[in-house]
C-alpha cells in the first residue's frame, strides 16, 4: 500500500468551502489537477490526466470529510482519495488531502506512483483557488 498527501490553507471557513466541494461540474478548473469532473452531491466524477481511471464520490460529510474511491476492473489498482476540512482560525480551512493505494500494481511502478504526492498537492491548490477566487 502506498501513501501520498497534499494540503492547502483556504482563505475561507469549512461551511464556505463545502460549495464548491459538492459541484462536480466545477473541479476542472486550470490548476486543479483536475480533467472533467460532473455530477452534484453524489456521485461526483472526476478524471486527472494523471489517472488512469475515474474516481466517485464514497463518503460524503459536509462539511468535514469528502472521500473519493475509483479502480481497474480486476482490482490491479484501487485509489482511494479523502479530503478532511478543519477549521484552522481567522476565518480559514485546513485541507488535507490524503492518496492511497492498493493492488498488485502500485509495486510494478513506483516512478509513476511516486508523482501522485505531486498530483495530490494540484488538487488541494486547485480547490484553494477555486474556493478564493469565488469559483
Amino acid at each position: 500500500m502506498r501513501h501520498d498527501g497534499g494540503c492547502s490553507t483556504i482563505g475561507a471557513g469549512p461551511d464556505e468551502v463545502w460549495p464548491a466541494r459538492r459541484d462536480g461540474a466545477g473541479w476542472d478548473t486550470p490548476g486543479s489537477g483536475v480533467e472533467h469532473g460532473r455530477g452534484r452531491d453524489r456521485p461526483v466524477t472526476l478524471a486527472a490526466p494523471d489517472c488512469t481511471f475515474p474516481v466517485r464520490a464514497t463518503a460524503f460529510e459536509p462539511p468535514v470529510r469528502l472521500q473519493l474511491s475509483g479502480g481497474m476492473p480486476l482490482g490491479e489498482l484501487r485509489g482511494l482519495r479523502t479530503g478532511a476540512f478543519t477549521p484552522a482560525g481567522a476565518g480559514t480551512t485546513e485541507f488535507i488531502v490524503r492518496g492511497e493505494h492498493t493492488g498488485p500494481l502500485p509495486a510494478m511502478i513506483p516512478r509513476s506512483m511516486s508523482e501522485r504526492g505531486a498530483s495530490l498537492d494540484r488538487f488541494a491548490h486547485g480547490l484553494k483557488q477555486r474556493v478564493e477566487s469565488g469559483g
